[in-house]
């Protein structure tokens, strides 16, 4: 029986590929996917990337679904946001008129946010996304840039919020 590991580019797991794809995304960088790793072992075929074949990771259908999300919420590019003072440790980005914000906490599972990066003045609704099990809920919650707002402690959430 052939055996693979879940890891996705080398030696990171299907979880570390993921992560990074949000991090870098939603600070207004580009990334590519690809898995690396020998398919055939005792043999002197090169490995999987130079040759091609089937994808057996995890990461590309996680990835994939942060591309719909993007697509779908008007992320035509990304707008880096929060990236200095309490908030620097998440990555967060909004659509170019910052109508819409991607909140990103990966695997911290802080028990509350408060989301001062927010333009003051302003409402949001919000969803709540688990980026692992590609789920979107709905909060029931508005977003100020001065309210605490309490979280379900579990890793690779995001919130997604719209201004009302």
């Amino acid at each position: 029986m052939k055996k693979i590991l879940n890891l996705d580019g080398g030696d990171n797991s299907a979880q570390g590929m993921m992560d990074n794809f949000w991090r870098v995304i939603l600070r207004g960088g580009g990334c590519t996917h690809g898995e690396t790793y020998i398919d055939k072992p005792d043999t002197d075929r090169p490995i999987w990337w130079a040759h091609g074949g089937k994808l057996y990771g995890k990461s590309q259908k996680k990835i994939n679904f942060l591309y719909d999300l993007l697509h779908d919420n008007g992320f035509d590019w990304v707008k880096p946001q929060a990236t200095s003072g309490p908030t620097w440790e998440l990555a967060v980005g909004s659509t170019p008129d910052e109508k819409k914000w991607l909140v990103y906490f990966g695997d911290n599972q802080p028990e509350f946010e408060l989301f001062s990066f927010l333009p003051k003045g302003k409402k949001y609704s919000a969803k709540l996304i688990n980026a692992w099990n590609e789920t979107i809920g709905d909060s029931n919650s508005e977003i100020t840039s001065d309210q605490k707002f309490h979280l379900p402690r579990k890793p690779y959430q995001a919130m997604l919020l719209t201004e009302e």
